[in-house]
């Protein structure tokens, strides 16, 4: 039995109020990762399995419209509809109602009225500006219900039924919800599943991975998900590009001992890793921004390192920062200091400032906590 925390529903409630769906549309964050992508879409295809009306929306800016190149193996992921598309418009109905248009910027398909939707379900989303700049206004003006299923210590609570577990993944959590809701469990749903739980766990290998995490991969491989393809495609297949990239980033990764001083030669004992992608390293080497996903994990297998940062330069001034940590070092503090959260030993947040600035404040962060 998961163990929820903050103000969330009951399981009870939360089955209800699923099972009460008629028709509905599913978010979760933009720059989507494993378990964002995995639960959303898990969920979209459990909820149509059991005869509901769903549609998954999603905000990623990859040049060609598309997820991340290692989620496509995955099937039906053309039911994800991409948020970087759409603009939020509150339009006055013929009864002097809101209506909420999801409106096609780019005239790829129709509006869609929100209002026409009972129900409006974020997934593995701590806050409603994660899934995009207008889902405030649209989680503020929706009369029907509003859903927030998540696994972040750092959620706020945004909808109307809240339900926050601090269980390894979002994924992680579905198997007892769908179980509870009488949802059935296909192999197009384990895989999502897997791919969300192998993600963010770094295929079992951080902190907060337990014996249940252990358990419900097993039942999923037994569905038939192939846990030995979705470990090559999702953990382990690089392109040529991603290769280059990884090799020249590397090699400049900066250390930092505990009092955060800079470490030049090997006569400190490293607490403190960073590793910084900048638009000319994606110039260089040909990879994308998606490419980076996976750096922040390599300063952190270096004896001695309590804590690793990755800094990915998005467009001049504006770097996007992924933290990591061991030893209950609490990164989610670090990135709520500027903004961000996440968990005690993953967590994110955005910078915009000069990279020497924030390379300077994030070791200063990090440095007042640790041991």
């Amino acid at each position: 039995m998961m163990k929820t925390i903050k103000n969330s529903v009951s399981m009870d409630e939360l089955v209800k109020a699923l099972r009460g769906i008629r028709k509905c549309a599913v978010f979760s964050h933009l720059h989507p990762d494993g378990d964002a992508i995995g639960s959303a879409m898990a969920l979209t295809l459990a909820l149509e399995g059991a005869g509901k009306e769903a549609c998954c929306y999603i905000k990623f800016d990859n040049p060609d419209s598309m997820l991340p190149e290692k989620f496509r193996y995955l099937e039906n992921l053309d039911k994800v509809r991409n948020l970087r598309d759409f603009g939020s418009v509150l339009c006055p109905a013929k009864s002097g109602a809101k209506k909420i248009i999801l409106k096609d910027c780019e005239e790829r398909g129709p509006e869609i009225d929100l209002t026409s939707m009972d129900t409006i379900v974020a997934i593995d989303c701590a806050e409603e500006k994660r899934i995009s700049t207008a889902a405030a206004e649209i989680f503020g003006s929706f009369s029907g219900l509003t859903i927030n299923i998540d696994h972040h210590a750092s959620d706020v609570g945004y909808a109307k039924i809240n339900f926050i577990t601090e269980e390894a993944a979002t994924c992680q959590m579905l198997p007892e919800i769908f179980d509870a809701c009488g949802f059935d469990i296909t192999t197009d749903i384990a895989e999502y599943l897997v791919c969300g739980i192998m993600t963010d766990t770094g295929n079992l290998t951080h902190a907060d991975v337990t014996a249940m995490s252990y358990e419900i991969m097993g039942r999923l491989r037994r569905i038939g998900a192939k846990t030995d393809r979705d470990y090559f495609e999702l953990m382990s297949k690089r392109s040529l590009e991603k290769a280059r990239l990884y090799g020249n980033v590397i090699s400049k990764v900066r250390y930092f001992d505990g009092e955060g001083n800079p470490i030049e030669k090997n006569d400190a004992v490293p607490r403190i890793g960073i590793v910084i992608t900048t638009l000319e390293d994606l110039k260089k080497t040909g990879a994308l921004q998606e490419d980076t996903s996976g750096l922040v994990d390599f300063p952190l297998t270096v004896d001695g390192v309590l804590v690793s940062i990755a800094i990915m330069e998005q467009k001049p001034r504006d770097f996007r920062i992924s933290l990591r940590s061991k030893d209950g070092v609490d990164v989610n503090e670090v990135a709520g200091e500027f903004g961000g959260g996440g968990h005690e030993a993953a967590s994110g947040c955005k910078i915009y400032c000069e990279l020497e600035e924030v390379v300077e404040r994030l070791v200063a962060a990090v440095a007042r906590r640790l041991p």
